[in-house]
């Protein structure tokens, strides 16, 4: 907790172009609240396997891309029109694409958010794989960033049991 420093004994007079003795008059920016949350799974299946289960699940409950990416359909560009959870609709677009190991996105629309990038990306695990999906997210002030946020956490966590089980059964 932090407490507003005594009054000076000194006067200072409005509009004096001298700096205070604790530096700008200028207000002090909020702090970041930039929030980082990843989601892992053992996977046992190879990482080709659960890089082409991973983007056709994608593909498949999301709908089809309205613009498919280069390289089509998944890649760089591709965009994807998601419901929101309350009406309505966001956008998904993909920004970075590495097959087969990572996929980077961004959504827009009404999500209470300032930023919201998701990472899939895998990596091998001896003949076997590792999944994580990691969120970066700024919410807004408000609860409706932290509520759309919960909401695609749980929704992404489906999304990577789904992945890995089709990709062990594949």
């Amino acid at each position: 907790m932090s407490t507003a420093p005594p009054p000076s004994s000194a006067g200072s007079s409005a509009g004096s172009s001298a700096p205070s003795s604790t530096g700008s008059s200028a207000p002090t920016p909020p702090p970041p609240r930039e929030t980082r949350i990843t989601l892992e799974r053992h996977v046992l299946a190879p990482r080709e396997t659960t890089w082409r289960v991973l983007c056709d699940t994608i593909e498949e409950l999301a709908g089809p891309y309205v613009v498919e990416g280069d390289p089509p359909p998944h890649g760089v560009g591709a965009r994807l029109h998601l419901p929101h959870p309350d009406g309505g609709e966001l956008v998904e677009t993909v920004v970075s694409f590495e097959p087969p190991w990572r996929r980077v996105y961004v959504v827009e629309g009404d999500t209470g958010l300032a930023l919201y990038q998701g990472t899939f990306s895998l990596r091998d695990d001896g003949p076997e794989s590792h999944l994580a999906w990691c969120v970066v997210a700024d919410p807004e002030p408000g609860e409706a960033g932290r509520a759309f946020l919960d909401t695609a956490v749980a929704v992404i966590g489906r999304l990577c049991d789904l992945v890995v089980a089709r990709a062990e059964a594949a």
